[in-house]
């Protein structure tokens, strides 16, 4: 018998074990535009020295905005993955919502839990009448599109980068 996923909202208690899912599952070829422009990473396939304490201070800034929503997947009470996702006003004027990071622990994942805590931002984006939503993924990061792909996300265009330093 499977036990029961419960996604809940994040509390300042679950910043630690969250920062810690985000270690074990960070890998350089999974970089996207965001690690970039937020200092995770110095390039392609090069994670910066400093990509989890980054990760660790935006959960602090950003856990009780209102126009962020932070969920927590349990299994008998422990973490075992997470999702942060955020409003954006465009402007053509309307509401869109990014699912920004998502991370399952390795030995959890292929059980529902990135599919639940996907979800569970879904419905956070609509309850803030989110027009749509949108999120970025490194190239190599297949068994994350596949999830994504079943749930309904296709992709949308193409980032292209290019280091003149």
């Amino acid at each position: 018998m499977q036990k029961a996923i419960i996604v809940k909202k994040m509390s300042a208690a679950d910043i630690e074990p969250v920062t810690s899912i985000y270690a074990e599952v960070l890998h350089p070829s999974y970089i996207s535009f965001s690690e970039l422009a937020e200092g995770k990473a110095e390039g392609l396939g090069k994670l910066s020295d400093r990509a989890i304490d980054i990760f660790r201070e935006q959960l602090v800034a950003l856990l009780d905005s209102d126009s962020h929503g932070f969920f927590v997947a349990t299994v008998s009470d422990n973490i075992v993955g997470f999702v942060l996702a955020s409003l954006h006003q465009t402007e053509a004027g309307h509401i869109e919502c990014w699912v920004d990071d998502i991370g399952v622990r390795h030995k959890w994942q292929k059980n529902g839990i990135g599919k639940a805590l996907v979800e569970q931002a879904l419905d956070w984006g609509r309850q803030s009448r989110a027009k749509y939503f949108l999120l970025e993924s490194g190239l190599k990061n297949e068994s994350a599109h596949r999830l994504f792909e079943h749930l309904g996300f296709q992709p949308l265009s193409v980032v292209f980068w290019c280091d003149r330093t």
